[in-house]
């Protein structure tokens, strides 16, 4: 996982910094994920939703991909690993159950 600052960004996508932000803010881009006083991007999730917008999907679903993108955050411990795929696995429960 690779993380950007709002200069990254802004280069990889081509839009002004007012622009951007007012998008972010409309839920068409993620929020930042906020490290110490740092606000970072994850390139994956703007790579994911530059896709969207190439691929000609409306504002309505693209803020439904925000969100996701943005919830899916949650589900991942530091090692990187998603909690989802963990409760998916067989292995996960307990011998004794």
């Amino acid at each position: 996982m690779r993380c950007l600052r709002a200069k990254d960004v802004l280069k990889k996508i081509g839009f002004s910094r007012s622009n951007f932000y007012r998008m972010v803010g409309a839920g068409l881009f993620p929020k930042p994920v906020k490290i110490g006083k740092a606000s970072l991007w994850v390139e994956e999730e703007i790579d994911a939703v530059l896709k969207a917008y190439v691929a000609g999907l409306d504002e309505q679903k693209i803020k439904a991909l925000v969100l996701k993108l943005e919830y899916e955050r949650s589900l991942f411990d530091v090692f990187g690993t998603s909690f989802r795929d963990i409760f998916k696995t067989p292995e996960v429960v307990s011998p004794g159950l």
